[in-house]
């Protein structure tokens, strides 16, 4: 089948994502960031932080995400904080299918 031929199978899927995203908003309360060394599973930090769905990044020196008032960046290696932005506007309540960044 090629992607022209497509067509999903309902077309309900825009009412129960609404559904979802009005009953069941982001909670806002603090959750555990792990990091972890891959090939052995040992834990390298835990931090405890608020996390917006969706916003979670990491490259090879940084982790960053958006905690529902600024961009946090923090250190790979150790979890300690490099940065955070500025407060940002946002989007209340925020969905948890909603990615504000």
């Amino acid at each position: 089948m090629n992607y022209n031929e497509y067509s999903p199978a309902t077309n309900n899927i825009g009412q129960a994502k609404s559904r979802v995203a009005k009953e069941w908003p982001w909670d806002e309360r603090p959750r555990r960031l792990k990091a972890m060394q891959a090939d052995m599973g040992d834990v390298l930090w835990t931090k405890g932080y608020r996390v917006v769905p969706l916003t979670l990044a990491a490259d090879q020196q940084r982790v960053l995400f958006h905690d529902g008032e600024k961009i946090v960046c923090l250190n790979r290696k150790n979890g300690e904080q490099m940065w955070a932005s500025k407060p940002l506007s946002k989007r209340s309540p925020i969905a948890t299918n909603f990615g504000p960044t």
